[in-house]
């Protein structure tokens, strides 16, 4: 027989997670007074029969199945309201919940509802956002199993909620339980629901002990923080669903000084920058089209939520997919005033910073923040895509007007390596970005040549003609994944040209002899300690002072801006 109790199954790919892990307490809850809903399984030997390479056979079915299924449901629930769930080899892991992205149903009560309903759960494996979410995991959906949970619908519940054992922003020990008159509100993230935060530590329930009381159980059971989904009707309470909670394992970065800004509830941890995005799901999304949400998570670089809890499955898959996620009161700041504007949302203490509200030395300091925040967090340089980071200080030497055939042959008896290579430049215009004040970068760029990478350049002109750049530079693969960096924290590309240079280098120096199309070549020197480039140039005749330029400066004596194109 295909459909059984949960004490005949004893494994989660037969079963599914869900069913597995509710399978587990059922004896242990019944000791203390509280009960699982009357359950049976739909294995996934019936999926595995079905299943097409892109779908179900619908036919094979009804034809074969329906109605075993449904007269051992008859006989075990009699004429009672049911509710049919997913429960997938795949959601409620320790690894991964899926949350909210596999279908189910309530007050299922004819066959044909009931047939309707399974194969809409058989279905939702097969939908766009679940299989990109299994990319994710790096799992292959080939190996995705769906069994159907049949579940008694358990009626007159006047309140109805989630509790999770631990703090999963945090990670503090402590109770966290939100609920309401409908606990579909809880999970949905629509609607107000009530939340209390609970000291292990204070233990006062303020009304919540049973359910205090359950959740400590079931922790205790399974050795490991646990989300947990209750109700209470006619003074019993019920457990509906437990699975793991996953947490960000991510690190805050020190932020130096006060900046102004608005307060809200940090909902998943970590710090995002972007500008606001209203109308579609893109960098900094005002999440509030919950019926898209999971189609286009991967879109999304931060959330602001108006609405629900910090327990509802979008909170869940924002902190599985390390997305920032702030939930602030639409009453205190008015969103639609500020589409498209930059933000920094700090997921970690609930922090949402609006560029055009604070100085450009406050713009540095957020925007450094950000960048230091993906230093330190491997795993968010992943999701960006980004190789690695580094910082890179150095000094330059800048000389117009040489004879560039001249110092070549002077520097080709000298022992340099040497090689050509033709840059490719991108610039974004940090003023038509509105981005950063005079206190922060001069020039964000992407240079690809032997390596593709994204410059945060600071540059510095002291007393002695030279100029020292303070760079912080991201690494990619390729420039699309560059590019697409750029496109998620809402930075345009506003310039866009190549360049030829030749380079020569050893340990200590690098000259760099610097075209651009149509005009004079001129010589970059980096160096990092003073006395071995004044014992380089000591050493070749032809060069007169060196010049502390800006980037801005050498456009101007170039003449530069004639060949950029935007």
């Amino acid at each position: 027989m295909l459909i059984k109790r949960l004490d005949e199954v004893n494994d989660p790919l037969i079963m599914g997670y869900k069913a597995y892990n509710i399978s587990k307490i059922d004896n242990t809850l019944k000791d203390y007074g509280y009960l699982i809903p009357e359950s049976l399984i739909i294995t996934t030997e019936v999926f595995d029969e079905c299943v097409l390479e892109e779908g179900i056979d619908t036919e094979k079915f009804k034809s074969k199945y329906l109605n075993e299924i449904y007269n051992v449901i008859v006989q075990n629930f009699g004429n009672k309201k049911l509710v049919v769930r997913s429960s997938s080899t795949f959601e409620d892991t320790p690894i991964y919940s899926m949350s909210g992205v596999y279908d189910s149903f309530l007050n299922v009560d004819t066959k044909e509802k009931l047939y309707k309903a399974i194969i809409k759960c058989y279905k939702s494996i097969f939908k766009k956002e679940v299989t990109d979410m299994i990319m994710y995991t790096k799992k292959r959906q080939s190996q995705a199993k769906m069994a159907i949970l049949i579940q008694e619908m358990i009626p007159n519940i006047t309140t109805a909620g989630v509790c999770f054992t631990k703090n999963p922003v945090t990670n503090k020990d402590e109770y966290i339980i939100e609920y309401a008159e409908s606990g579909v509100n809880v999970v949905s993230g629509r609607g107000e629901v009530k939340r209390e935060i609970i000291d292990k530590k204070k233990p006062s329930g303020k009304g919540l002990d049973g359910v205090l009381e359950m959740s400590q159980i079931l922790s205790n059971k399974f050795n490991m923080p646990l989300d947990i989904e209750w109700g209470i009707a006619n003074n019993q309470l019920y457990c509906f669903q437990c699975r793991p909670i996953i947490s960000c394992n991510v690190s805050p970065p020190i932020i130096k000084e006060e900046i102004p800004c608005y307060k809200g509830i940090p909902v998943s941890p970590g710090i995002a920058f972007g500008k606001l995005s209203i109308d579609r799901f893109d960098s900094v999304t005002l999440l509030n089209n919950f019926d898209d949400f999971f189609r286009n998570i991967k879109k999304i670089n931060a959330a602001l939520l108006t609405e629900g809890g910090i327990l509802s499955h979008q909170a869940n898959l924002l902190r599985e997919n390390n997305i920032p996620a702030v939930l602030i009161s639409d009453k205190g700041i008015d969103l639609k005033k500020y589409n498209s504007s930059f933000f920094v949302i700090n997921g970690f203490t609930g922090e949402v910073f609006i560029y055009e509200e604070v100085s450009a030395k406050q713009k540095s300091e957020l925007f450094n923040y950000f960048i230091d925040y993906l230093k330190i967090n491997p795993q968010v340089q992943n999701k960006y895509c980004i190789d690695r980071i580094e910082s890179i200080n150095q000094k330059e030497a800048v000389y117009m007007g040489i004879d560039e055939q001249f110092i070549k042959e002077q520097i080709a008896q000298l022992n340099f390596n040497s090689y050509k290579t033709r840059q490719r430049i991108y610039n974004c215009d940090l003023i038509e970005n509105n981005l950063m004040g005079s206190d922060s970068f001069d020039c964000i760029r992407i240079q690809d040549d032997i390596n593709v990478r994204i410059q945060f350049k600071k540059i510095l002109i002291n007393d002695d003609d030279f100029r020292e750049e303070l760079q912080t530079v991201l690494f990619f693969e390729n420039i699309t994944e560059a590019k697409s960096f750029l496109r998620r924290i809402g930075l345009e590309i506003t310039q866009e040209q190549y360049r030829d240079i030749t380079v020569y280098l050893n340990e200590n120096i690098k000259l760099n002899f610097i075209q651009w199309p149509n005009s004079p070549v001129y010589l970059g020197i980096e160096f990092s300690e003073y006395h071995k480039f004044f014992d380089l140039v000591k050493s070749i005749d032809g060069l007169t002072e060196p010049q502390a330029l800006t980037g801005g400066q050498i456009f101007e004596k170039l003449d530069l801006n004639r060949i950029f194109t935007k």
